[in-house]
């Protein structure tokens, strides 16, 4: 797929713009994308103070170019982008980014003690000007233009004795040692943008739409019911992993405490009447932080579905093509009765009841005649053996036989399934389906429409992800799929338990000047086995990683790695990396799994590491009772391929989608005769985003 990008003439644009393409076009080897330079007002008017410029000063010229179909698309410094945007565009943000904060700087080899009593400071913006106020108090404030080149430029000649810049904008020009100092956010907020690129299209280009998906997560509308104590298991995990909650006025604040500490949270509710944010505002609010890469949470009281406005926010997502998912909640309904005994179901009293609201949009009493409730929508229990008997008694008592009619089996399960067909058909429909072995729930009325059934969007769109690997993963693991709009099928083959021999080794590691942790496991067996053993963690040497999951798992312990690959994740990466670095005679104790080769050491050895190997943690067997329908699989380990071939043999991954984590995963995947796809990247993650991009454009 050919595809023209717009992007300013600067030398940081294109440089910033080639680079988000080249990470583009990686990600979805479809893409065959190529860079036009253009301009902008900025560009030609090196005058004007920027602090009084046009919203659209960088952008306009570009924009325009879209929107005639001079360019496909446009990619810009997000904090450039006028908003909202210019009618007939679309944007969403690239997933890369730079470190949002601002840089001083100096000339060459000066610190702030060199600066001059009165030093003339280049501001480009009010925030920057406050800033430099309460630094320098005695600093003369003029504006700076031109490209970062330039200012720089500016300065060394004398024009300046310091400026502001973002360090974003550095980083991206390989200018990092003209950077004096960064400058705390906490001193200097950034733009929420800064730091961020943002791509513009026309809002009609199903393209984009399609290419925005892969990197974009499920906005999450949770049900909180009528108390913190009524919100699932499910709701509050959202809210821990989300970045974003917008919440409702009647959503218990106890709820707000399972928000990460840095997430935005914001109220959107309603009191006595009057919205804290309009409607509108709030479906524009929700579909901003989704398009900025954002896990939204929409946190509502109740359950979302039911008087909630849940199809309301959910029709504007699906406008845009955004994923979504529901978690339903216990409504105050359920709470009332089951609380209070007067239960909606009683043997002998009643098999049945309506659920109405009392009012409509203007206020006014809804409508509650016994004509007017026969023509709303009814639920069955239990319908499948008197399917057709009741069908015809619908029928028989007036309702239209054409009228839209669902039969729902498993809801609220990973094996869930739907048919539709209007009331006159549906014991058909049901029959030719064979389903029969899941409790169902059968809907009649005109809210079951084919129109209104609606599900997500995206590359994982309700596809069903078998995630294999240890129980440890399975959580987080878990959590990310539904962010992404799939279902995940958590399916454990291996439990890693610790060694508790490998204690001996451990008191004394501060004799080796390296050790190796080669998956988050390892990791994660290592710390608690420091924990237990009350070792210290600074008498740990020197630390080698076989990869950025290893590094991630690391950063949660606040430490960081000293050595590993930036490419070729795995043993042979790591050697490579060793190779430059570890010195002849080193001593290096390779923590290990029991069924780990020799590979690795064999390979320090080679380069005249001493190396003393260590069975961290071993892998035990998990019986799973059955094996579930699914489309794709994640292997995370060579265990987990071999557990799950000895388990089912490779029959049931003939006609599927198989991810392996890394090169040796995908090794053991091809001893059994599988091709898989191999991560991009050694994590987890970064198994779901290889299985996006296969998906991407189907």
């Amino acid at each position: 797929m050919k595809l023209e990008i717009g992007t300013r003439s600067s030398q940081l644009a294109l440089t910033q713009a080639q680079d988000a393409l080249e990470r583009l076009m990686a990600e979805l080897p479809r893409l065959e994308l190529s860079l036009q330079p253009m301009s902008s007002p900025g560009d030609h008017d090196r005058s004007t103070d920027l602090r009084v410029s046009d919203p659209d000063f960088f952008t306009r010229f570009l924009d325009e170019a879209v929107l005639a179909g001079e360019v496909d698309a446009a990619v810009h410094s997000a904090k450039d982008v006028p908003y909202p945007v210019r009618e007939g565009l679309d944007w969403f943000w690239l997933p890369w980014h730079e470190d949002p904060r601002d840089a001083l700087v100096l000339r060459a080899g000066e610190s702030r003690a060199d600066l001059p009593d009165a030093p003339v400071c280049g501001v480009s913006s009010d925030r920057r000007d406050e800033w430099c106020k309460a630094q320098f108090p005695t600093a003369v404030h003029q504006p700076i233009r031109g490209n970062i080149e330039e200012r720089i430029a500016q300065l060394d000649a004398g024009d300046y004795d310091a400026v502001i810049i973002a360090g974003a904008a550095l980083n991206r020009l390989g200018l990092q040692d003209r950077i004096s100092e960064w400058i705390p956010c906490a001193e200097l907020p950034p733009p929420e943008a800064q730091g961020w690129l943002c791509l513009t299209f026309r809002e009609d280009d199903a393209r984009f739409r399609t290419i925005r998906q892969r990197f974009v997560y499920a906005v999450t509308l949770i049900g909180g019911g009528p108390g913190a104590d009524y919100c699932t298991q499910a709701g509050i995990k959202a809210l821990q992993t989300c970045d974003v909650c917008l919440y409702d006025a009647l959503v218990s604040k106890d709820l707000l405490r399972h928000i990460p500490a840095d997430a935005i949270a914001m109220d959107v509710g309603k009191r006595a009447g009057r919205y804290q944010v309009e409607r509108v505002d709030v479906d524009r609010m929700i579909s901003d932080y989704a398009r900025q890469g954002r896990r939204v949470a929409r946190l509502k009281g109740g359950d979302p579905g039911i008087f909630g406005r849940a199809a309301q926010e959910i029709e504007s997502l699906q406008e845009m093509s955004l994923p979504w998912r529901v978690i339903a909640g216990v409504s105050s309904l359920q709470a009332a009765t089951n609380e209070t005994g007067w239960f909606l179901t009683r043997r002998g009293v009643n098999t049945g009841f309506t659920l109405l609201t009392s009012r409509l949009a203007n206020s006014a009493v809804a409508t509650i005649q016994g004509e007017h409730r026969r023509d709303l929508p009814l639920a069955f229990f239990m319908p499948l053996r008197v399917l057709d008997a009741l069908v015809k008694a619908l029928i028989d008592e007036g309702r239209n036989p054409y009228q839209p009619s669902a039969m729902i089996f498993a809801a609220g399960s990973h094996q869930r399934q739907v048919i539709s067909a209007p009331l006159c058909k549906i014991s058909e429909a049901v029959a030719e389906s064979m389903i029969n072995k899941h409790p169902a729930l059968f809907i009649v009325g005109d809210t079951m429409a084919p129109e209104f059934l609606q599900l997500p969007t995206g590359p994982l769109r309700n596809r069903r992800i078998l995630l294999t690997g240890s129980t440890n993963l399975m959580p987080a693991l878990t959590q990310d799929v539904l962010w992404r709009a799939g279902v995940p099928l958590p399916c454990p083959l291996i439990e890693l338990t610790t060694e508790p021999a490998a204690g001996e080794l451990l008191q004394n590691v501060s004799d080796f000047d390296w050790i190796t942790v080669t998956s988050p496991a390892a990791v994660r067996c290592l710390f608690e086995l420091l924990r237990a053993l009350a070792i210290d963690v600074r008498e740990l040497p020197k630390i080698m990683v076989s990869g950025p999951g290893c590094a991630q798992a690391l950063a949660s312990y606040c430490v960081s790695p000293d050595l590993g690959p930036e490419t070729d994740f795995g043993a042979a990466g790591l050697v490579a990396a060793a190779a430059t670095t570890v010195q002849p005679g080193e001593r290096v104790l390779r923590l290990k799994s029991d069924r780990a080769p020799a590979t690795l050491s064999d390979g320090l050895r080679a380069i005249k590491a001493e190396v003393t190997e260590c069975v961290l943690y071993r892998n035990q067997a998990v019986e799973q009772p059955e094996l579930l329908e699914f489309d794709a699989v994640l292997f995370l380990s060579s265990s987990a391929v071999d557990g799950f071939v000895d388990r089912w043999g490779t029959g049931p991954l003939a006609d599927t989608v198989i991810v392996a984590i890394g090169p040796p995963t995908a090794a053991t995947c091809e001893h059994h005769g599988l091709t898989p796809l191999v991560a991009n990247s050694a994590t987890s993650g970064g198994c779901l985003d290889t299985l996006q991009n296969h998906w991407a454009f189907d």
